[in-house]
This record gives C-alpha cells, structure tokens and sequence, in this order.
C-alpha cells in the first residue's frame, strides 16, 4: 500500500512540475503590457452612457433588466448568467447579479453609435475627436493594436478596443449607485 502512495505521490509531483513549467513559458512567451495614463481623464456626461437602438433608448446604471429585455424580445440570456444577448445585432447587455440593472453594453455593431457618434468600424482619430485625448490605453508595444479607456474608474468609463487602428468594439460601462 505504501508503494501505491508513493507512486501516485511522484505522478502528481511530475504533472504539478509540467504544468508550472508550461506556464511559465507561456507567460514568458506573452508580450509585455504597457499601461499609459492621462495627467487627467476626460469628463463622461449621463448622455455618453445612453444608448438608442431599434427606436428603445437604455440607460447604463439605470434601466432595468426587465425593460431591456421587453424591448428586445429577440434576444436571450446566455445561460444562467447575467449577460443578455441580441446575437444577431452584436450587442450583449450585462446586468448587475442582484438589482438587475443594465451596467454594461458590449457593442460591436457599425450600426449602433455612441451618444457621440462613434461606431465600430471608425478610425480611433474619430474618437479623440468626440471624448478628447484624455484617456489611459494599454497596448503590447504594438500602436495599431491597444485599448483605450476613457473615464476615471472602473465604474463609469467607455473602453474603445482598437485592432490595426480601426475600433472593433466599444464597451460601456456605468455601474449603478446601490443604496445599502
């Protein structure tokens, strides 16, 4: 019995040595990311966190699931989760877990714009443009491919996600004020 042991000991060693050595050369592997930061961040306005679609306005931090998802019944939650997706639309609404308030919108429709204007497709030279040159990005090194943030916290802010300087996504995000 004790040899059992001993042998299921050494696999498992073996396997835990493997595992940490893979990842070790996968981190190793990864570029380095960069991590900018503005002397001080552009000014968000209630407005930038609306959105209107297929003649329904929403408003991040304050519409509840429930009228999102009336106004949208050709979408459906992914699983038992809290995002809520118009896949045909290439929009995913993320509500928070407990008050089931819209807080997040994933967008990568060229149809749908942002309060300013600003659609996946545009060049980023189109959103400095509208919110400003004030916003922190995090890049590999590489000036085509990065993400730039605007907004001061991670509760209300518009991150634009750029790939060969073209905007692929556009997230927003404004996280309700719970009373507790």
């Amino acid at each position: 019995m004790f040899q059992r042991n001993r042998r299921e000991i050494i696999v498992i060693t073996v396997i835990i040595v493997v595992v940490f050595c893979l990842g070790l050369s996968v981190a190793g592997s990864r570029d380095m990311l960069n991590v900018h930061y503005p002397d001080q961040f552009a000014v968000l306005d209630d407005q930038d966190f609306q959105l209107e679609w297929r003649s329904h306005l929403v408003e991040l931090g304050s519409t509840p699931g429930e009228t999102v998802m009336d106004h949208y019944p050709h979408g459906y939650m992914l699983g038992l989760s809290t995002i809520f997706s118009l896949n045909e639309d290439n929009i995913l609404f993320t509500f928070t877990e407990d008050e089931n308030i819209l807080h997040r919108a994933h967008i990568e429709n060229p149809d749908l714009p942002t309060f300013r204007g600003v659609r996946v497709g545009d060049s980023f030279d189109t959103a400095i443009a509208q919110y400003g040159t004030q916003y922190a990005w995090v890049d590999n090194g590489n000036t085509e491919d990065f993400d730039a943030v605007y907004g001061d916290d991670n509760r209300r802010c518009i991150v634009f996600q750029v790939r060969q300087g073209k905007i692929v996504r556009i997230v927003l995000q404004n996280d309700p004020l719970i009373a507790k």
